[in-house]
């Protein structure tokens, strides 16, 4: 994983919170307005290689800060792409659309963050399910964040920790495709 972005990106992702299981209420930087933010100026301290992981990284940030609807046309532009088919199925998840999320988890496949995921998701600091998974499982993660959403229990709170921990992992590979780093 990358330990730094660069100070624009880190200062974004530094101010946000981790997202709730649910839509939330979007919200914005201290200094800058996400739904306005353009994809030059996330990465004006990177050459870009690839505008449609770029704009996958953009999608991520939007989700963070709970701009889902943003989002949305970002993630659906990049067809065959298992990143944006990952970061469609956990808008769809938090909307909470549980099917819609299964059907894109059906079009990512096996992911490359997947084991890192499962390996976060089981030295998780809430109780959960995890630590009995031998591979990852995003449907019935679907499932159990759909349980558990606005519960207050150690499940949602280990959710919220693994979703967050996936949120971390996608956006660093989705980083490294656009940057070529």
């Amino acid at each position: 994983m990358h330990k730094t972005y660069g100070s624009f990106i880190d200062s974004l992702i530094e101010y946000a919170q981790p997202a709730p299981l649910g839509p939330g209420k979007p919200y914005d930087h201290e200094t800058v307005k996400l739904g306005d933010l353009t994809v030059d100026e996330l990465f004006r301290e990177h050459e870009v290689q690839d505008k449609e992981w770029a704009d996958l990284c953009l999608a991520g940030l939007l989700m963070r800060y709970n701009h889902i609807e943003a989002a949305h046309g970002l993630t659906q532009g990049a067809d065959g792409n298992a990143s944006a088919a990952l970061w469609h199925a956990i808008m769809h998840r938090r909307e909470p659309d549980a099917g819609n999320a299964k059907y894109w988890l059906q079009q990512v496949g096996e992911h490359p963050i997947y084991p890192s995921l499962l390996e976060e998701a089981k030295s998780s600091s809430h109780h959960g399910p995890f630590h009995e998974w031998e591979t990852w499982q995003p449907g019935l993660f679907v499932d159990i964040c759909d349980e558990n959403r606005g519960s207050d229990s150690d499940y949602e709170d280990a959710c919220i920790e693994v979703q967050d921990a996936e949120w971390r992992l996608l956006f660093d590979y989705c980083f490294g495709q656009a940057t070529g780093a």
